[in-house]
């Protein structure tokens, strides 16, 4: 699932809704944004992710934000692709453990400016 593909489905439940702001938080279930990172959740050690509430926290914060960003985008008519990378700052910092443990030897703050 994309988040543009989340975003309209979330459109279609509240579409009667004039503060649909208020109802993401009741959409965007734990479930549902893993499922949205599903594919990236599958190259972490999932052992060690789940026991890290902060880690988990701030992926719920962050899946949050981009689904509200592309739904602002939408609306406004722009670039949701522009929009999604202006989130990094809510992942960036987080010491996510992969099984093959390469993430932490990449300077993931030089490879985003590039």
């Amino acid at each position: 699932m994309s988040v543009v593909k989340l975003v309209n489905e979330f459109k279609m439940v509240y579409e009667r809704v004039e503060e649909p702001y208020d109802e993401l938080k009741e959409f965007l279930t734990d479930n549902v944004w893993k499922q949205l990172l599903q594919l990236h959740l599958k190259a972490t050690d999932l052992v060690k992710l789940r026991k890290d509430i902060t880690i988990i926290t701030n992926l719920g914060v962050f899946v949050h934000q981009v689904v509200k960003n592309v739904f602002i985008a939408q609306n406004d008519k722009e670039d949701t692709q522009s929009i999604i990378k202006t989130c990094d700052e809510y992942t960036i910092n987080l010491k996510i453990s992969t099984k093959l443990r390469i993430v932490k030897s990449l300077p993931v703050r030089k490879l985003l400016i590039c």
